[in-house]
């Protein structure tokens, strides 16, 4: 967390002794403190944001470090950080998800609402088509009852215009499924984009767009199906 360790229970003006703040000596003191302070390199970030996400705590909550993770590492210069941000970000929302037991924390509830808006911001922001598809990938049915939600859905309409046909895949399975929990909001968008479909395979000149687009329609039967009765006829004539 770019701080000095400090062990629970030390003593605050020990603390400031070992940074800098006992007078005549604290010249060398305060060198090392400033040592500590240095920021690490982009490996050691990215191995601590594995082990965060990926070590067995014997059931202790992690939930306190996530907020952290989103504010200081999804939006890193470093490619791979943000890559181990997202995973580690997701890994441990499912474990908060998973230990609420149908409990619902306000407190919890409302920091993973905060950091999976700021997952799908990523999702549809990031420059780089890499970190935009580990979002989409990491957010399976455990998010469903929080992806189900206004704000969260429009940016996962945004994804499915995205320029890399992997991320539009992954995209319109999460809205197909979602399309049960919240249809009012999903299922005219999800109407146009079925027409869209049908219309790019009767129409389009080019192999590559129908196989796309073939592609795409075969999410939509398997993850909204009841989008799809009404369209049976059609889509079989195509």
């Amino acid at each position: 967390m770019q701080q000095p360790f400090r062990h629970p229970g030390t003593p605050k003006h020990l603390m400031a002794a070992a940074t800098g703040g006992g007078g005549a000596s604290g010249g060398g003191s305060a060198a090392g403190g400033q040592l500590l302070l240095e920021p690490p390199d982009s490996q050691s970030v990215v191995l601590g944001l594995r082990t965060l996400g990926s070590f067995d705590f014997e059931g202790h909550s992690l939930l306190q470090f996530v907020r952290h993770c989103a504010d200081t590492y999804l939006h890193s210069e470093e490619k791979e950080i943000r890559l181990e941000a997202v995973r580690t970000c997701s890994a441990l929302l499912r474990s908060a998800l998973l230990g609420l037991a149908g409990k619902k924390s306000p407190t919890v509830v409302s920091t993973i609402n905060e950091v999976l808006a700021k997952l799908l911001i990523v999702g549809i922001t990031d420059g780089d088509a890499d970190v935009r598809l580990s979002v989409l990938e990491s957010l399976n049915e455990c998010f469903d009852y929080h992806l189900a939600q206004a704000e969260n859905l429009s940016a996962l309409f945004i994804a499915l215009n995205d320029e890399h046909f992997e991320i539009r895949e992954l995209a319109i399975c999460a809205l197909g499924r979602l399309s049960i929990l919240n249809p009012a909001y999903i299922m005219p968008s999800l109407r146009k984009t079925l027409i869209q479909l049908l219309i790019e395979l009767e129409h389009s000149g080019l192999g590559r767009n129908k196989e796309q687009a073939s592609r795409l329609l075969g999410h939509l039967v398997a993850n909204a199906p009841k989008l799809i009765r009404p369209y049976v006829e059609p889509i079989l004539k195509v």
